[in-house]
């Protein structure tokens, strides 16, 4: 099996990005655990990369916050 996608992660840095996650979710090949999925629900994504100027490592660290 393989996946291509075009988000930004996954392109541009070569990270496994959400929407090649999302399907792996859904193709039930990764574990669904609701209690760490939702706390992914609400982040606005596209907000914090633009707050951020789209600066990967700042995004990650921003959310890594928000999660701890």
């Amino acid at each position: 099996m393989s996946i291509m996608s075009n988000d930004n992660a996954s392109y541009y840095k070569g990270h496994l990005g959400y929407p090649s996650i999302a399907l792996l979710l859904y193709l039930n090949i990764l574990e669904k655990k609701d209690d760490i999925i939702e706390k992914f629900y609400n982040i606005k994504w596209k907000d914090i990369n633009v707050a951020n100027n789209n600066d990967f490592d700042k995004t990650v660290l921003e959310i890594n916050n928000y999660l701890s």
